[in-house]
């Protein structure tokens, strides 16, 4: 019997921790995606994204520094997002970043590595 109680108190209290920690922000669920994008010529600009969602932020990283843009569209095959002049538009099936300035359009070539945990 007295086995029995002690049983039944150490899987109360394992219960309980399992329980605190799943339905607290213990268990904090990160993802994010990273483009690595470059063109021909040389030119690499990095894209990191935590959610692919209209209103998100992208984090677009270059040679001039870091920017964080809003997501202005999101499909399962485009993601689009501006910096002042430029308009970017990633085409994440063909895994290419189009980047347009007045006229003139640059296409990206990109490298995907996501994290999830």
């Amino acid at each position: 019997m007295k086995s029995f109680l002690t049983l039944a108190v150490i899987l109360s209290v394992a219960i309980g921790v399992f329980y605190a920690v799943t339905s607290s922000n213990l268990l904090v669920r990160y993802s994010y995606d990273v483009y690595a994008c470059a063109s021909p010529s040389g030119e690499t600009i990095e894209l990191t994204f935590n959610d692919i969602k209209i209103g998100e932020n992208v984090v677009l990283t270059n040679a001039n520094g870091e920017s964080t843009l809003e997501i202005l569209q999101a499909t399962q095959e485009t993601v689009m997002f501006k910096k002042q002049s430029e308009t970017f538009t990633l085409e994440r099936v063909e895994k290419r970043l189009l980047r347009e300035l007045d006229a003139l359009v640059s296409i990206l070539y990109c490298d995907v590595s996501s994290f999830r945990m």
